[in-house]
């Protein structure tokens, strides 16, 4: 029996429509299928609109352009000085962003996304006040100006917890540059002694070969890389060898000139 329309019911968010309803038995029909939620969009839309349509309003106010005198030089300096700056402000927001999600393991990644916010509404601004020139929507601009107040609080706010993390990097760019300066020092150090005419020998404490020069080595008839770590009990004959042992097993007291 055909009692009308009627609404039977929601399932997962939708209504049912009347084929739906007769598959399941229900034995009544529904006008339409359309999300649940369909009305409160509507109204949250109309809210929205309501809410931003005042930031458009115009009436009331003159645009800058008239307080300018509609000066042309005045106009444009102001004009073409605004585009710029937004478009370079647009720039660096958008690099300091790419650099910020594409380098790996970056410790400034949240930072530089602040920044990049931060400059971008900076940027927006000074677009305003290029569409202010002819258009005086001063409640847009109020509210971009108050968005830019609180991305840049934030920014600055949150700098402060990053300067620790700027300081151990510019540490270890510190440490990396003297690490360099001293390979590059070892560096000139080993070619000096490599050819130099004298033969250098080089023993730690034990004896054993630290450090020898080409020119030693081949003195000695032997290669460089076979005489490290060796000692020098190795290349000495019987009688020297003796000397040696007994010099070495001799207690030092002092150190005398």
């Amino acid at each position: 029996m055909n009692v009308g329309p009627l609404l039977i019911g929601k399932l997962r968010g939708f209504f049912l429509t009347d084929s739906i309803a007769q598959k399941l038995g229900l034995g009544c029909i529904v006008i339409q299928f359309v999300p649940f939620n369909l009305s409160q969009l509507i109204r949250w839309k109309s809210r929205m609109f309501e809410f931003v349509k005042p930031m458009f309003d115009t009436s009331g106010f003159m645009p800058h352009g008239q307080s300018y005198l509609w000066n042309p030089a005045l106009v444009s300096i102001n004009v073409i000085s605004d585009s710029i700056i937004f478009a370079s402000y647009f720039a660096i927001s958008l690099m300091l962003v790419y650099i910020g999600l594409k380098v790996k393991e970056n410790p400034f990644q949240a930072i530089q996304l602040a920044f990049g916010t931060f400059i971008v509404a900076c940027g927006f601004t000074h677009f305003m006040e290029i569409i202010n020139v002819w258009s005086p929507t001063y409640w847009l601009t109020g509210s971009i100006k108050l968005v830019t107040a609180v991305a840049s609080f934030g920014t600055a706010a949150a700098l402060p917890f990053f300067i620790p993390r700027m300081r151990d990097l510019a540490r270890g760019a510190d440490l990396l540059k003297t690490q360099n300066a001293l390979r590059e020092s070892e560096l000139l150090y080993r070619q000096i002694v490599d050819t130099a005419n004298e033969g250098i020998w080089l023993l730690d404490l034990e004896g054993k070969t630290k450090f020898v020069n080409k020119r030693m080595a081949d003195m000695l008839g032997y290669d460089v890389d076979e005489m490290k770590g060796r000692p020098i009990y190795a290349y000495l004959d019987h009688v020297s060898q003796e000397a040696y042992v007994r010099h070495r097993s001799r207690p030092i007291d002092r150190i005398t000139d």
